[in-house]
């Protein structure tokens, strides 16, 4: 899936808009791209709370 092609208007938005909805616009299209392909699993498999991803949410904070 392509979310441009549901979102029509988004990369749009990334490139003409406002620095907040430039933002947020970028944000959810490569934060949902991210998410769906993590790893090549579906969504419901990923261990989200595994030690890996604690580390990175640890350091990011």
């Amino acid at each position: 899936m392509i979310v441009a092609n549901v979102f029509s208007d988004i990369e749009k938005a990334e490139d003409n808009s406002q620095y907040t909805e430039k933002l947020d616009s970028n944000t959810f299209n490569e934060g949902f791209a991210h998410l769906v392909s993590y790893k090549q699993q579906e969504i419901d498999t990923v261990s989200w709370d595994g030690d890996q991803l604690e580390e990175i949410y640890n350091n990011s904070r």
